[in-house]
């Protein structure tokens, strides 16, 4: 039963790895992607950040999903 606890811990680590990396890689776009448009005034920045901050809103929508899948010892329902 402890190996299994462990691998669960792994899972969840890697999952949160995950979405921390994902996260970051949006928050990145979206904050230069405003910076760049307050001095640019290109449309195609603000649409790109906005797109970015969509998919960050998902990710983290997601990460229930990630939470049940993990809490139920990554079998499906």
């Amino acid at each position: 039963m402890e190996e299994e606890a462990e691998d669960r811990l792994k899972q969840f680590i890697e999952a949160l790895s995950t979405l921390r990396h994902d996260l970051l890689n949006d928050f990145t776009v979206i904050s230069g992607g405003l910076s760049a448009y307050t001095m640019t005034k290109n449309e195609k920045l603000l649409e790109n950040a906005t797109k970015a901050t969509a998919r960050a809103i998902e990710r983290l929508k997601k990460t229930k999903d990630t939470e049940i899948f993990l809490s139920l010892g990554g079998k499906m329902l």
